[in-house]
């Protein structure tokens, strides 16, 4: 990887795993060769090289962030960025701010996530500290009261002056009211506490949806769809229930890019992205697999069904005409391929995905536009919605 990306970077061939300036000065002061500890030693520094550099060709902003996406880029470390990354090099797709920003919460965001839930533990605990020890100060008030009452029924019943007997009623009155102030300041730190940790768990749910949500399109983001698949695969196991995966392809989106603009295409994407939610249940789930790809996970659903589905998401996205929102200009239709897959008991779920992948291949190769439906395991990938 890192090979490939410093050639697209210099345009130049690469040979071994020292950057080409280092080892070219190596050979004029024609020092011994490197050991295999000092190479190791140099990787990370390869690494930041390329991608400052990467991010100079780019046009990207050499912020941390962005940074840190491309440093893993080439270390190779997170293969699911690399592959994106790749296809939007490929694509030949600016790297705006968003886009940039986007790679980076899809694939690195966890961390922050981790931070903010890390924090928001720790404010729990807080508060649970102070709970307890508002907890522990009422026990101790009330075991001094229960004393305060044991006295004066003692007093009382050895003492019947009327003047001991007022003296004996204004302790009492005292250490109740004492009483009443300690529970009243129990109750109120009770309540903002309660109003505390509500309020953090609103945090934490509003990041989650933003953790698991697309900020382009809106849908499922692929952290949302890696997770929902694997729950809804064992629920599917347990229960004997049918499941299939819908993998959905805008089609020539590189060329809609090219010709409208990237602007358009963000629009057109989140069009789509409408339209499927549109198509599906409430049970079910939309998400963008990445770039233009889309999958839809369908409970309960056979490959029959589901390729129905398909032929209902493709008819929907063929039938509505595109307009640029600026300028209202028509920008004519799109259409979408769709490859169908029924999950089968004791299949991985890789392998399934894979299953997918492949009849959407097959509906591109036989001409877009088009459902195709993948056969069970171990057999050929079979035509089955017909052309729209």
């Amino acid at each position: 990887m890192l090979d490939r990306a410093l050639r697209l970077v210099t345009g130049a061939p690469r040979t071994g795993s020292i950057p080409l300036s280092v080892a070219g000065d190596r050979q004029a002061r024609k020092v011994a060769p490197v050991s295999e500890d000092e190479k190791l030693r140099q990787k990370p520094f390869e690494y930041a090289r390329a991608a400052l550099n990467m991010m100079e060709q780019q046009g990207i902003p050499p912020k941390p962030n962005n940074f840190a996406v491309w440093y893993r880029y080439f270390s190779g470390a997170y293969p699911e960025l690399t592959r994106a990354l790749d296809v939007i090099i490929d694509d030949g797709l600016p790297f705006t701010d968003e886009r940039s920003a986007e790679v980076y919460d899809q694939f690195l965001g966890i961390r922050l996530e981790d931070d903010f839930l890390d924090d928001a533990t720790a404010r729990i605990e807080t508060e649970v500290m102070k709970l307890m020890k508002h907890a522990e100060a009422a026990g101790q008030d009330a075991e001094a009261y229960g004393d305060t009452l044991s006295t004066v029924s003692g007093r009382l019943s050895s003492d019947t002056e009327i003047g001991n007997l007022q003296q004996i009623m204004e302790q009492v009155l005292a250490a109740t009211r004492t009483m009443e102030d300690r529970n009243q300041l129990l109750q109120n730190r009770l309540k903002e506490s309660a109003g505390e940790i509500q309020s953090l768990k609103e945090d934490v749910e509003s990041l989650r949806h933003e953790a698991l949500t697309d900020g382009l399109t809106g849908v499922a983001n692929r952290k949302f769809f890696d997770e929902e698949i694997r729950l809804a695969a064992a629920e599917a196991s347990d229960t004997g229930t049918p499941l299939t995966l819908l993998m959905v392809d805008i089609d020539h989106f590189k060329n809609f890019n090219d010709t409208h603009g990237h602007q358009v295409g963000d629009q057109v994407l989140r069009f789509v992205a409408k339209i499927l939610k549109g198509c599906v249940r409430t049970e079910d789930l939309t998400a963008r697999y990445g770039g233009e790809e889309f999958s839809i996970i369908l409970r309960n659903t056979d490959l029959v069904n589901g390729s129905k589905v398909g032929q209902k998401v493709r008819t929907s996205v063929s039938k509505k005409t595109i307009l640029n929102r600026s300028s209202g200009e028509s920008l004519g239709t799109i259409t979408v391929s769709i490859g169908t897959a029924q999950f089968t008991q004791g299949e991985s779920i890789e392998a399934w995905i894979e299953r997918a992948d492949q009849a959407l291949y097959q509906a591109k190769q036989n001409g877009r536009n088009r459902v195709e439906m993948a056969e069970a395991p171990d057999t050929p990938v079979s035509g089955a919605a017909g052309k729209g």
